[in-house]
Protein backbone atom coordinates (compact mmCIF):
# COMPACT_ATOMS: atom_id res chain seq x y z
CA UNK A 1 0.00 0.00 0.00
CA UNK A 2 2.87 2.36 0.48
CA UNK A 3 6.73 2.86 0.31
CA UNK A 4 9.09 4.76 2.23
CA UNK A 5 12.88 4.81 0.47
CA UNK A 6 16.27 7.23 0.55
CA UNK A 7 15.95 9.31 -2.80
CA UNK A 8 18.21 7.98 -4.95
CA UNK A 9 20.36 11.38 -5.88
CA UNK A 10 22.55 10.72 -2.46
CA UNK A 11 20.89 13.22 -0.17
CA UNK A 12 18.98 12.86 3.25
CA UNK A 13 15.50 12.95 1.88
CA UNK A 14 13.01 10.24 1.74
CA UNK A 15 10.79 9.40 -0.88
CA UNK A 16 6.86 8.11 0.80
CA UNK A 17 4.81 6.56 -1.81
CA UNK A 18 1.13 5.84 -1.55
CA UNK A 19 -0.19 3.48 -4.14
CA UNK A 20 -3.73 5.20 -4.64
CA UNK A 21 -5.37 2.86 -6.50
CA UNK A 22 -5.38 0.11 -3.42
CA UNK A 23 -6.53 2.80 -1.14
CA UNK A 24 -10.06 3.17 -0.85
CA UNK A 25 -10.44 5.15 1.73
CA UNK A 26 -9.12 8.26 3.44
CA UNK A 27 -8.81 6.48 6.63
CA UNK A 28 -6.63 3.66 4.67
CA UNK A 29 -4.54 6.65 2.95
CA UNK A 30 -3.73 8.29 6.48
CA UNK A 31 -2.95 5.22 8.37
CA UNK A 32 -0.60 4.05 5.29
CA UNK A 33 1.02 7.87 5.45
CA UNK A 34 1.77 7.33 8.85
CA UNK A 35 3.33 3.41 8.67
CA UNK A 36 5.64 4.34 5.86
CA UNK A 37 6.23 8.04 8.27
CA UNK A 38 7.02 5.80 10.88
CA UNK A 39 9.85 3.78 8.66
CA UNK A 40 11.47 7.24 7.71
CA UNK A 41 11.77 8.10 11.28
CA UNK A 42 13.09 4.64 12.21
CA UNK A 43 14.58 2.92 9.50
CA UNK A 44 15.60 5.33 7.00
CA UNK A 45 18.50 6.89 9.23
CA UNK A 46 19.84 3.09 9.65
CA UNK A 47 19.71 2.78 5.83
CA UNK A 48 21.86 5.95 4.98
CA UNK A 49 24.31 5.25 7.95
CA UNK A 50 25.21 1.51 5.70
CA UNK A 51 23.57 -0.46 8.44
CA UNK A 52 20.69 -1.58 6.32
CA UNK A 53 20.65 -2.21 2.47
CA UNK A 54 19.10 0.23 0.58
CA UNK A 55 16.64 -2.20 -0.49
CA UNK A 56 15.71 -3.48 2.73
CA UNK A 57 11.90 -4.31 2.07
CA UNK A 58 9.47 -5.42 4.58
CA UNK A 59 5.21 -6.20 3.83
CA UNK A 60 2.91 -6.72 6.46
CA UNK A 61 -0.12 -8.58 5.56
CA UNK A 62 -2.63 -7.97 8.13
CA UNK A 63 -2.76 -5.17 10.61
CA UNK A 64 -0.14 -5.62 13.65
CA UNK A 65 0.69 -9.57 12.68
CA UNK A 66 3.61 -8.84 11.08
CA UNK A 67 6.82 -10.98 12.72
CA UNK A 68 9.10 -7.92 10.92
CA UNK A 69 10.78 -5.74 13.78
CA UNK A 70 10.75 -2.97 11.19
CA UNK A 71 7.00 -3.28 10.42
CA UNK A 72 5.77 -3.65 14.40
CA UNK A 73 7.76 -0.43 14.76
CA UNK A 74 5.98 1.11 11.94
CA UNK A 75 2.68 0.04 12.81
CA UNK A 76 3.17 1.51 16.49
CA UNK A 77 4.28 4.17 15.40
CA UNK A 78 0.91 4.87 12.97
CA UNK A 79 -0.98 3.47 16.04
CA UNK A 80 0.22 6.08 18.56
CA UNK A 81 1.04 8.73 16.55
CA UNK A 82 -2.83 9.01 14.61
CA UNK A 83 -4.49 7.51 17.83
CA UNK A 84 -2.57 9.16 20.71
CA UNK A 85 -3.43 7.76 24.57
CA UNK A 86 -4.37 10.54 26.38
CA UNK A 87 -6.72 11.51 23.41
CA UNK A 88 -7.98 8.08 23.08
CA UNK A 89 -8.77 7.85 26.63
CA UNK A 90 -10.70 10.96 27.20
CA UNK A 91 -13.05 10.47 23.86
CA UNK A 92 -13.39 6.93 25.40
CA UNK A 93 -14.54 8.21 28.80
CA UNK A 94 -16.82 11.09 26.72
CA UNK A 95 -18.53 8.36 24.45
CA UNK A 96 -18.87 6.20 27.85
CA UNK A 97 -20.48 8.29 29.75
CA UNK A 98 -22.87 9.91 27.23
CA UNK A 99 -23.95 5.97 26.26
CA UNK A 100 -23.68 4.58 30.04
CA UNK A 101 -21.44 2.26 29.37
CA UNK A 102 -20.12 -0.19 31.92
CA UNK A 103 -16.98 0.61 33.31
CA UNK A 104 -14.80 -1.94 35.54
CA UNK A 105 -13.81 0.43 38.39
CA UNK A 106 -12.22 -2.16 40.35
CA UNK A 107 -9.98 -2.61 37.04
CA UNK A 108 -8.98 0.85 36.92
CA UNK A 109 -11.50 2.51 34.85
CA UNK A 110 -11.63 0.31 31.48
CA UNK A 111 -14.78 -0.83 29.80
CA UNK A 112 -16.20 -3.94 30.77
CA UNK A 113 -16.68 -6.02 27.86
CA UNK A 114 -17.82 -8.99 29.35
CA UNK A 115 -21.11 -6.90 30.12
CA UNK A 116 -21.30 -4.96 26.81
CA UNK A 117 -23.46 -6.26 23.69
CA UNK A 118 -21.85 -6.66 20.27
CA UNK A 119 -23.52 -3.50 18.82
CA UNK A 120 -22.97 -1.41 21.26
CA UNK A 121 -19.40 -2.26 21.24
CA UNK A 122 -19.44 -1.88 17.64
CA UNK A 123 -21.07 1.88 18.33
CA UNK A 124 -18.55 2.86 20.41
CA UNK A 125 -15.86 1.89 18.26
CA UNK A 126 -17.32 3.27 15.18
CA UNK A 127 -17.76 7.09 16.93
CA UNK A 128 -13.88 6.45 17.69
CA UNK A 129 -13.04 5.77 14.41
CA UNK A 130 -14.84 8.44 13.24
CA UNK A 131 -13.06 11.05 15.74
CA UNK A 132 -9.98 9.96 14.70
CA UNK A 133 -10.43 9.34 11.04
CA UNK A 134 -9.10 5.90 11.17
CA UNK A 135 -10.47 2.65 10.73
CA UNK A 136 -12.26 0.25 13.12
CA UNK A 137 -9.29 -1.99 13.10
CA UNK A 138 -6.90 0.78 14.18
CA UNK A 139 -9.61 1.80 17.01
CA UNK A 140 -9.80 -2.17 18.22
CA UNK A 141 -6.39 -2.66 18.19
CA UNK A 142 -5.25 1.22 20.02
CA UNK A 143 -8.02 -0.07 22.70
CA UNK A 144 -6.84 -3.22 23.38
CA UNK A 145 -2.81 -2.27 24.02
CA UNK A 146 -3.64 0.72 25.74
CA UNK A 147 -5.91 -1.09 28.06
CA UNK A 148 -8.96 0.41 28.11
CA UNK A 149 -11.16 -2.77 27.00
CA UNK A 150 -10.28 -5.94 29.49
CA UNK A 151 -10.88 -8.43 26.24
CA UNK A 152 -10.06 -8.07 22.65
CA UNK A 153 -13.38 -6.41 20.78
CA UNK A 154 -12.75 -8.64 17.68
CA UNK A 155 -13.13 -11.43 19.90
CA UNK A 156 -15.82 -10.23 21.64
CA UNK A 157 -17.84 -9.41 18.12
CA UNK A 158 -16.77 -12.80 17.10
CA UNK A 159 -17.93 -14.71 20.21
CA UNK A 160 -21.34 -12.84 20.25
CA UNK A 161 -22.09 -13.36 16.62
CA UNK A 162 -20.71 -17.12 16.63
CA UNK A 163 -23.72 -17.58 19.80
CA UNK A 164 -26.25 -15.52 18.08
CA UNK A 165 -25.73 -17.97 14.89
CA UNK A 166 -25.98 -21.11 17.74
CA UNK A 167 -29.21 -19.50 19.03
CA UNK A 168 -30.82 -19.56 15.80
CA UNK A 169 -29.99 -22.98 14.29
CA UNK A 170 -31.61 -24.38 17.60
Amino acid sequence: LGACRPCKDGSDQVFINLNRRELHSNAQMLTTLAHELGHAIFDVPAILAGKKPHNAFYRTKHAGRSKSPAEWRANEFMGSFLVPKRLLQQYFIEISNLYDMPVNREMGGILDTDRLDRDMLSLIIDELAFKFGVSQTVIEIRLQQYGLVCRSPKAIKVEQWQAKRRGAKA
